[in-house]
């Protein structure tokens, strides 16, 4: 999708204090001075150190991923493809949870403004409004972007009034000798209102929109999470000098009833009208970046296929997004109060992965693991951020230390269910691939190399190895023949395309089969040998009716793929290897292969099981 002007710090900045700005901070404060009274602002400062580590993790881990693979939830991305199906299927099911709720928590600021000044049922506004964002998110996507950036004019502006008008009514005796009455509550509170920075990791998703993204992400969220903490404390602290203590206490609308008594009427509409406006954009954005989670889980064969179904020119992940739609309508059954603990437990079950994530990382010292920015002060953020983390989520109450157990839970039965077969799938390509690649091509990464081209073979939007197909001979050999027959005739072939002498290619091949044989399966080999020069690759495909005899355990393979090629095209040959090896463990490869008529048959059959992936 080419809608879009890569996008600058400026840009990522605005749009993660866009995303993050919530009901958590236009609704939550009265409930959160209920809980930890005129302290409450603490609480938000102390909620954001914690989110500072959070979003600290989770730029490290995005700016790992390639600067030409940046893909949408990057934190996902990374965790799946470098940790396995196990880390990365809990990831996506805990921030996909993470960013479905705090859309929810945005839409239930909307319908509780709605229901102060319409009198309409706040359940059938937020039903409304969900259904309403839907649609939006079918048809508006590219506009959200910029609709997000647009919120933060606003921002400053009703920040620079709320504040120098806030001043002038600031009472000193809300502000009593508090910290040393109940300072528990302050971290208690802190992880009650942790939800109000969850939509940071919306970011994540527009990795590929960014001009530089292993820098700009990552200093864009970084300050954006400064930047959204002070303003919260500053607000905070506002309302709660400017209010009578029972009249935060019960208010759902503080910034608001704040605003009346520093401008009256009109104070009220214009924090009304902003309210509504940041609401709606950062619950539209935070809904197409939940959907995308159960798309990706999909596309990586640990969800069922179904949830990767788009539709449109914005292709549209349709299934997923009515799953986050289902989601978050459950959601309004919950009381309020209730929902916020939920929430909140769910992203700080969140920053413990990331903090998890990163600590294995480093200690595993994985090849491919090469970050544009690495969290500071390691190892003592990521520890110190697990055990705070922990530490909040205690605060709010055993039911809610067993909530996010069971959220791991939830992702150890998903993966157990799919993500334990993609596992199994993946282990077995690998096994067959390193068994048989060529020693010219190998090296002491070879299996991390070939697991990471194995996931980029999912994602490829123009598929080179498509290509090639296209353009590779395709020969339907009818009679019984021999294989040095058969090498023969391919060398023969190749010579023509390349130059390079046939007895050359001849004795190559023939060596190679020597060395090791090539047979994957009992009906499929895979001959490949590197020639010198340069710049040369090629792809021959045979189909032997009668088989051929490779080996005592491999006497009849029908199918070959014969790859020639030069030692600078070293990936593109691995890259090769890995798709045909995808395609030939189709489950109904053989009787496919089998079953076409003639030579373009077979090239249209290998395409459509290609397209598959």
């Amino acid at each position: 999708m080419k809608d879009y002007k890569p996008l600058i710090f400026f840009d990522v900045l605005s749009l993660a204090m866009g995303t993050t700005l919530s009901a958590g901070i236009f609704i939550l404060p009265g409930m959160a001075y209920a809980e930890a009274g005129p302290a409450v602002y603490l609480s938000y400062l102390f909620a954001g150190m914690i989110a500072f580590i959070s979003v600290c993790n989770v730029a490290e881990l995005c700016s790992a991923i390639p600067e030409s693979g940046g893909k949408v939830s990057g934190e996902y991305y990374f965790v799946t493809h470098s940790l396995g199906p196990l880390l990365g299927t809990m990831a996506g099911i805990v921030n996909w949870l993470v960013i479905s709720l705090k859309s929810a928590f945005a839409i239930f600021g909307i319908a509780v403004i709605l229901h102060v000044f319409t009198g309409f049922p706040f359940i059938s506004i937020a039903i409304v409004t969900c259904l309403l964002l839907l649609l939006l998110n079918v048809l508006a996507i590219p506009k959200m972007i910029r609709a997000e950036i647009w919120v933060i004019g606003g921002l400053a502006i009703f920040v620079a009034f709320y504040v120098i008008m806030g001043r002038l009514y600031i009472v000193r005796e809300h502000f009593p000798m508090f910290i040393t009455q109940n300072p528990r509550a302050i971290f208690a509170t802190a992880g009650f209102v942790f939800i109000s920075f969850s939509g940071l990791l919306n970011v994540t998703s527009i990795a590929e929109k960014v001009k530089y993204p292993r820098k700009q992400l990552a200093f864009g969220v970084i300050t954006a999470v400064l930047l959204m903490t002070i303003i919260y404390v500053v607000l905070v602290y506002v309302t709660v000098g400017v209010l009578k203590p029972e009249q935060i206490r019960s208010s759902l609308t503080p910034l608001a009833d704040a605003a009346a008594i520093m401008a009256g009427k009109p104070g009220v509409v214009f924090c009304s009208v902003f309210t509504l406006f940041a609401l709606l954009t950062s619950a539209a954005f935070s809904i197409m970046t939940a959907s995308q989670y159960p798309t990706a889980l999909s596309r990586d064969n640990l969800l069922p296929r179904m949830f990767s179904f788009t539709i449109g020119r914005l292709r549209t992940p349709i299934i997923s997004l009515l799953l986050t739609g289902i989601l978050i309508i459950a959601s309004f059954t919950f009381r309020i109060d209730t929902f916020v603990k939920v929430a909140s437990t769910i992203a700080l079950t969140s920053h413990l992965l990331s903090c998890l994530v990163i600590i294995i990382l480093h200690e595993s010292q994985i090849a491919e693991y090469q970050p544009g920015f690495y969290a500071p002060l390691y190892p003592w953020l990521p520890i110190s951020g697990f055990a705070l983390g922990m530490l909040l989520i205690s605060q709010m109450g055993d039911s809610f230390v067993e909530l996010s157990i069971g959220v791991v839970i939830v992702g150890l039965f998903i993966y157990a269910v799919y993500g334990r077969k993609k596992a199994e799938q993946e282990y077995v390509l690998l096994h067959l691939i390193t068994r048989i690649v060529d020693k010219e091509l190998s090296s002491s990464s070879l299996d991390s190399e070939l697991r990471q081209i194995l996931y980029q073979l999912d994602e490829t939007a123009s598929d080179p190895f498509v290509q090639l197909l296209k353009t590779s001979p395709v020969v339907d050999i009818l009679g019984a023949v021999e294989i040095d027959d058969v090498f023969r005739m391919i060398a023969e072939h190749l010579a023509q395309k390349t130059g390079i002498s046939q007895e050359h290619i001849l004795t190559q091949l023939q060596q190679r089969e020597q060395d090791c044989s090539t047979a994957i399966t009992p009906f499929v080999a895979i001959p490949h040998v590197v020639v010198e020069g340069e710049q040369i690759f090629h792809l021959f495909v045979a189909r032997c009716q009668h088989g051929i005899h490779f080996s005592e355990t491999h006497q009849h393979v029908k199918a070959m793929f014969v790859l020639l090629g030069t030692k600078d095209e070293r990936d593109r040959h691995l890259k090769t290897l890995a798709a045909i090896a995808k395609i030939v463990q189709e489950e109904d490869f053989q009787k496919k292969w089998e079953m076409a008529g003639n030579e373009e048959q077979l090239r249209d059959m290998l395409l459509l099981l290609r397209e598959r992936h």
